[in-house]
Order: C-alpha cells, then structure tokens, then sequence
C-alpha cells in the first residue's frame, strides 16, 4: 500500500485517471473516421499515442498534418462526442474517486489539470465533465488545456495557482496515467503515482530511466491511501 503523508496539493489528470475516456474516445474516432473515410489505426497505435491535447491524438494516431481533411476529421469527431459524455458519472473511475473521497476528508486541495480544453469542447469540457458528477464534492479547481499558454509537462501551467507557492517534495502529488504526468511531478520537485489499469507499460515511461524516487507506479488506485 502506498501511503501519501503530509500531502497539502494533489495536481489529478483527468483522461485515463478521473474518467475512464479511452473506450469513449476509440468508439467515437470510429466514428469520426468513418464519416471522414479514413481507415482505423490498430489497438496498439491508439493506445501508444491516446495522450496530450486531442489535436496532437489524432495526428499522430492517423499520421494527419493540419489541413482540409484533419480539419474534418476533427469537426466529424467532436460532432460525434456530443452524443458521449451525456451522463459523466458513468464513465468515472470509482478506485480515483474514492482516493479523492480520502484526499477531501484530509482537506487536501485538489486540482485538475488536463490539456483538454474547455472551448470548443460542448458535453467532453473538463468544467463539465466535473461538474455534473461525483468529482465537484472534491475538486477545488480545474485548469484547462486552453487556460494558460503552458500544458503538462510544463511546471508553469501552475503559474497562476496561489495554492502552489512554497510546496515542494512530498507536499504536492501528481496523480496521472501517462509520462506527462509523471514529467510534470518531476518538474515540480515533487511525487508522482502513475496509475497503469492495462496489462502493457505504460507508454514512454521507461524514458525516465531505473532511478526515479518521486515515482510510483499501481494498478490500482485502490493501492493508495492517505495519512
């Protein structure tokens, strides 16, 4: 069991660690690409690049450039994500909100910071997603990928976060599901737990190399608690 002692800040990823959004985001690129007449890229291709901004997905998902047919493809896909994410708590990660029940009841200030952004987005905005589920008993504040002019890994997307002055080490957590997360941890000065749900690595993790102390990875948040 790993056990987060003196935690004052907990910076959560939103796709793959709140909501469980691959299943959502694959059906509805099939979707999408088929409306676009572009063939599926293979399991192991979306999985490998289901990470950053959705623009920077379906690039290098679908080897797009920008131009007339990515522009379609992703007006086709966000079209077709309406029809998702009409009730959000369903596509929660219940072992992630019972760890935020156990952060909320230590007074842990908790944030989520994605780069999926708010504009743009109609039912998959972050705001909304959040607010119209369990997670707006626990999170204090959400930033988004179109808030600021920095995205993880980048330590300044935090700039404007007054909870953040002075904290370092073990007093901010970063809880994620993809390198991002774990750079951006290591850029804070601080820790990292990296929840790894599937049977494969998690994709680039091993870039970090053998020695990362500020690391954690699980199968299952389940195997976190706070003291």
């Amino acid at each position: 069991m790993t056990q987060l002692n003196g935690v004052k800040l907990v910076i959560w990823d939103l796709d793959g660690t709140l909501i469980d959004s691959y299943g959502v985001y694959a059906a509805i690129l099939k979707e999408a690409a088929e409306l676009s007449g572009l063939a599926m890229p293979d399991e192991q291709t979306l999985r490998h690049n289901f990470h950053g901004s959705l623009d920077q997905t379906l690039k290098d998902s679908l080897n797009m450039v920008d131009g007339e047919a990515f522009t379609k493809l992703l007006n086709d896909f966000l079209t077709v994500q309406e029809n998702y994410y009409q009730k959000p708590e369903e596509h929660l990660h219940l072992d992630a909100l019972r760890l935020a029940e156990q952060l909320t009841a230590k007074q842990v200030y908790q944030v989520v910071v994605t780069n999926r952004a708010h504009v743009g987005r109609g039912n998959a905005s972050p705001r909304r997603l959040v607010s119209l589920s369990s997670l707006k008993n626990h999170i204090n504040e959400i930033i988004c990928g179109d808030d600021t002019t920095y995205g993880k890994p980048d330590a300044r997307v935090l700039d404007a976060l007054e909870q953040a002055s002075g904290l370092q080490g073990s007093e901010i957590v970063v809880i994620g599901d993809q390198f991002v997360d774990a750079q951006l941890a290591q850029n804070l000065g601080g820790q990292a737990i990296i929840v790894n749900r599937g049977d494969e690595p998690v994709p680039h993790l091993a870039e970090l190399g053998d020695d990362t102390p500020f690391l954690e990875v699980v199968s299952s948040l389940d195997e976190v608690s706070v003291k």
